[in-house]
């Protein structure tokens, strides 16, 4: 019986609940099952062990180590190994993917009005249009820094 639906429609509602236990030798993540007792109608026992045998039947499919039902909590630990080795594979298919020249971005900015002092909320912006070019440029992204000066309408012609 999976607990789950395909979709992850109970899954993204009840990720927010996953707790990193810190020095635990029992697991890395543990996801307390007691609010999903309430819906499912079953003791948080039964459905952390129902997910364990989930988990458990699924290895070599998936990052988990281990799974184990203890005390209403789904108890699990990462395949480490398995994590970097999927890690390296995305990275060196991604790098080979890459097209040599890169993307080319405007990113526009600023925009201070041309017939007023400029203040501190025209410094927000200047920083933090700098700063999404610097991101973008340390990503690999050729860009092109522009401004445009606004506020120019009817009131400024006359």
């Amino acid at each position: 019986m999976r607990v789950f639906h395909a979709s992850g429609e109970l899954l993204e509602s009840w990720v927010a609940q996953v707790a990193y236990p810190s020095d635990s030798p029992l697991a890395h993540v543990a996801f307390p099952c007691h609010a999903l007792a309430r819906n499912l109608k079953m003791s948080p026992q039964a459905i952390a062990s129902l997910l364990s045998a989930d988990l458990q039947n699924a290895r070599g499919k998936s990052l988990v180590k281990e799974a184990r039902a203890v005390g209403g909590y789904l108890n699990f630990s990462v395949d480490v190994d398995a994590l970097f080795s999927l890690l390296e594979h995305r990275q060196s298919v991604g790098s080979e993917q890459r097209d040599e020249s890169p993307a080319k971005v405007d990113v526009e900015f600023s925009q201070p009005n041309t017939h007023k002092f400029l203040h501190v909320g025209h410094l927000r912006n200047m920083i933090y249009g700098e700063a999404v070019c610097n991101l973008l440029q340390a990503a690999g992204t050729n860009v092109i820094r522009s401004t445009f000066p606004g506020d120019m309408g009817a009131h400024v012609a006359k």
